[in-house]
């Protein structure tokens, strides 16, 4: 589950205009974000999760936000971030595709007696 920063001042207030803001840019810009993550992914499905989980982290740590960039830049690196973690967790797991799998297999030979 993801959590808010435990480094930031709990007492730090986000401006309701802010939270405006950011909700318009996550839905404003959902698609390029989808893509971006996509192409470091490889994978449609897994970018959506990638941006979802990325648009929940923002909003939970949207306190933290200074504002040094324009958020849409501050937003697409958390999803940039995001997604190369993601491939990162996926390194040593080998996804393969059981039909694949039983195309490529020699046949079963069943012994009876």
């Amino acid at each position: 589950m993801l959590q808010p920063d435990q480094n930031a001042d709990p007492g730090d207030a986000v401006h309701p205009e802010t939270l405006t803001v950011l909700i318009q840019v996550i839905e404003s810009r959902r698609n390029k974000l989808v893509r971006s993550a996509q192409r470091i992914t490889g994978n449609r499905e897994e970018a959506e999760d990638v941006v979802q989980e990325s648009s929940l982290k923002a909003l939970l740590n949207l306190h933290r936000f200074r504002g040094d960039a324009q958020m849409n830049t501050w937003l697409h690196s958390i999803v940039t971030n995001s997604a190369i973690s993601r491939l990162r967790s996926r390194r040593g797991r080998c996804n393969v595709s059981l039909e694949t799998e039983l195309q490529s297999a020699e046949p079963l030979l069943i012994y009876t007696s």
